[in-house]
């Protein structure tokens, strides 16, 4: 548990710092940090993928929302041989849920071959702060162009932290980084 991190998340977005969180379900969150945790309330953009877990699917569905649905309901009544006495048709609007536990369970994933290539991108389900949920599918960054390219990126030489960074050189000849070298540095 990291209790620094709970309440770091509610001021990291003005320092331009972003948290991606990653969680199997809902259980994991609360087992650590409490059903009354701000962890999720601080997350802007949540993005599920079908859960495996009841409790997790039931949480996704009240996060969907609902949507009103008119309901047509008849009843007969009277006589049956040939004739009918009365019928009466009454419709009301009735709340339901934009996704049950069992839609959330059951959303499509990857499609794969025999091999484990993903073929086919997979549904999920997108919680934007603010906006109404979206129902999407996941991006496959290997197949667009433009992820593929970004991807490809190498990561920096250096760093720009103020903790200074180990060369591979240093290491091999048991050097210490000039910390103070890279604390002026980083202060110029």
């Amino acid at each position: 548990k990291m209790d620094i991190f709970e309440r770091a998340l509610a001021f990291m977005g003005g320092y331009g710092i972003k948290a991606y969180i990653i969680l199997q379900d809902f259980a994991q969150l609360y087992k650590t940090y409490g059903r009354e945790e701000s962890i999720m309330s601080n997350c802007h953009l949540r993005i599920a993928y079908a859960p495996t877990k009841q409790s997790t699917a039931e949480e996704l569905s009240k996060m969907t929302g609902k949507k009103t649905v008119v309901q047509q309901k008849v009843s007969l009544s009277g006589r049956r041989s040939g004739h009918l006495g009365r019928a009466s048709v009454s419709i009301s609007e009735v709340a339901r849920p934009l996704l049950t536990p069992d839609e959330c369970s059951r959303l499509p994933g990857a499609k794969k071959d025999g091999a484990g290539n993903i073929l086919e991108a997979g549904d999920m389900l997108i919680f934007p702060a603010g906006f109404s949920p979206i129902y999407g599918k996941q991006i496959l960054y290997f197949l667009d162009p433009i992820f593929s390219e970004r991807a490809k990126i190498p990561p920096p030489e250096e760093s720009d932290s103020l903790a200074p960074v180990q060369k591979e050189d240093d290491k091999i000849n048991n050097q210490e980084p000039d910390h103070e070298a890279v604390y002026e540095k980083n202060l110029a």
